[in-house]
């Protein structure tokens, strides 16, 4: 069995937090309003009707953002399991096989798994797309269109000539880094 070492993607983990945040100061900010509204309840009718309007525009467009949050939120745990799903597979591999997780090798450059063993070293970029991958001139795209983040082949080379570099800075060998997508959802 191989060995694992490091845990899962922080980046994502902050990400999931940074919108669970968002998500709990659109909440208050809602009762704020509702609080301070009940406030002035003797309002002229002209104003109160102006204010109920600005109040539904408000609770649409926070109800809008909720909605989006919500998808990205669910997106970031889909990305968490997809790389749990890959290093599970990956500790099957034989004991001469070790396993990094969530590496940073440069400043901005997070590698979600890095292999090395007998048959080389591998740079892993984890995405957990669900639908239909395909390729049209050298870019895949998914479900006929490109992908909405990073270009995932531009992504695992820059990681992939990234890690080549660290390696080669640390040990004075120029060793090759194999580049690897893996697609952890139902494609």
């Amino acid at each position: 069995m191989a060995r694992v070492i490091g845990n899962g993607s922080s980046y994502l983990h902050q990400r999931r937090k940074t919108f669970g945040l968002i998500m709990l100061a659109a909440f208050v900010l809602m009762e704020a309003l509702i609080y301070s509204l009940q406030l002035f309840r003797p309002l002229p009718s002209t104003l109160a009707l102006i204010g109920i309007f600005l109040f539904l525009c408000l609770i649409t467009y926070v109800v809008d953002t909720l909605h989006i949050a919500e998808k990205k939120y669910f997106n970031f745990d889909d990305g968490i399991f997809g790389e749990d799903r890959a290093t599970k597979t990956l500790r099957s591999l034989p004991d001469s096989y070790t396993v990094f997780r969530n590496c940073r090798v440069q400043q901005n450059n997070d590698i979600n798994l890095i292999v090395i063993g007998p048959t080389g070293i591998y740079a892993m970029e984890v995405k957990s797309y669900v639908g239909k991958i395909s390729v049209d001139g050298g870019h895949l795209l998914h479900n006929g269109h490109p992908f909405p983040e990073k270009d995932p082949i531009s992504q695992v080379l820059s990681e992939a000539m990234s890690l080549r570099q660290y390696l080669k800075e640390k040990t004075g060998h120029d060793y090759y880094v194999q580049s690897v997508i893996v697609f952890s959802g139902n494609c």
